[in-house]
């Protein structure tokens, strides 16, 4: 396919987001120091994910490492944890189930959150997402990516489903009105009527060349301009991109 740099899906949605950003992020290897923000996203999904594939203990002990001290609004993710990540087992067989399997060749890399192993020739993948975003999901290349780079590495095997576990985000805040009580009462509520689901998505082999034909534009791209929009306030770059202020950017770790 002539691509001379290897990419995964991470890499190529940064670019179509923001060129400036993908420059900063995969060509000056930079980063920004970590959040003390009890709802980073970065660091609530990568400790769901831990929930879910080694357990609620190693999920939660890695929540309180991110951080220097813990207040009530990090003990309010953890209890998002205990009631939302259990209930990923309603829909994986957990038993035949590989966690983080690494896909990689000459010009990609990826790694899938869970296969789950039917047979010797047939797997289902599972991609786990801690966001109410479903739609923008439906729309994304990544699955389609596993599938065919899984079965391109696994000769004779069958990728038969692809699906989004979609966790999803309980977002409410402590009124003025009401007390710590109260306020956990209502989490507890909306914890309870919190739902995770499965997104079944169909195979597309378009979103496979849209990839790589993404991929060679970015190969050819000497010019990374800053594209503005609504992620903008999302980005982990948004004070040195905006304001100018680069007191939290670092080298990014290997």
């Amino acid at each position: 396919e002539g691509l001379l740099m290897k990419f995964s899906h991470s890499r190529v949605e940064t670019f179509k987001i923001c060129p400036f950003k993908y420059w900063l992020s995969y060509v000056q290897n930079l980063d920004t120091s970590p959040s003390d923000d009890p709802q980073n996203a970065l660091i609530v999904g990568t400790c769901m994910h831990e929930c879910i594939e080694k357990g609620l203990d190693a999920g939660i002990s890695m929540y309180k490492k991110s951080f220097n001290c813990m207040g009530n609004l990090h003990y309010v993710e953890i209890e998002k944890f205990k009631k939302l990540a259990p209930q990923v087992d309603n829909f994986i067989n957990r038993k035949m189930c590989e966690f983080e399997h690494l896909l990689e060749n000459d010009h990609f890399k990826g790694y899938i959150d869970c296969v789950e192993h039917l047979d010797d020739k047939h797997v289902k993948i599972y991609d786990f997402k801690y966001s109410n975003n479903v739609e923008n999901y439906k729309k994304s290349d990544q699955l389609h990516l596993y599938k065919k780079y899984y079965e391109e590495l696994n000769s004779g095997v069958k990728v038969v489903e692809l699906a989004y576990i979609m966790i999803p985000k309980i977002q409410i805040r402590q009124k003025k009105t009401e007390n710590t009580v109260n306020f956990y009462h209502r989490l507890d509520e909306e914890l309870e009527k919190a739902e995770v689901k499965k997104i079944i998505v169909e195979y597309d082999e378009n979103k496979t060349n849209d990839f790589l034909l993404d991929c060679k534009v970015i190969e050819n791209t000497t010019d990374f301009i800053k594209r503005e929009s609504s992620f903008c306030r999302f980005c982990n770059f948004y004070d040195y991109c905006q304001k100018g202020l680069s007191c939290d950017i670092i080298a990014k770790t290997k």
